[in-house]
C-alpha cells in the first residue's frame, strides 16, 4: 500500500481501541516516510466531509450586459 500524501510505504499497525466501551485492537496504516495515518475511522470522517453541507452557499456572480445604444459620453 502507498501513502496518499507522499507515495511512501505504508505499514500495518495494530492500535488499542478504547472507544465504545469495549477494548479491542484496531488495524491502522502508517507511512514510514511522513508518518501519515489511515484507518477506518479516518476514512469515514473523510467521506462525510466530502458531501457538501447544506449551509454552504453557492457563489453568486453579477452579470452586467452592455447595450450597443450606450451614450457616447459613457463609451471609452
Amino acid at each position: 500500500m502507498t501513502c496518499m500524501r507522499c507515495r511512501g510505504l505504508m505499514v500495518s499497525e495494530y492500535l488499542f481501541d478504547l472507544e465504545g466501551g469495549t477494548t479491542r485492537w484496531a488495524q491502522s496504516w502508517r507511512c514510514v516516510n511522513c508518518g501519515h495515518r489511515d484507518d477506518a475511522v479516518i476514512r469515514a470522517h473523510r467521506s462525510r466531509e466530502a458531501v457538501p453541507s447544506a449551509r454552504v452557499r453557492s457563489r453568486q456572480e453579477k452579470v452586467v450586459t452592455l447595450s450597443s445604444d450606450m451614450p457616447t459620453s459613457l463609451a471609452a
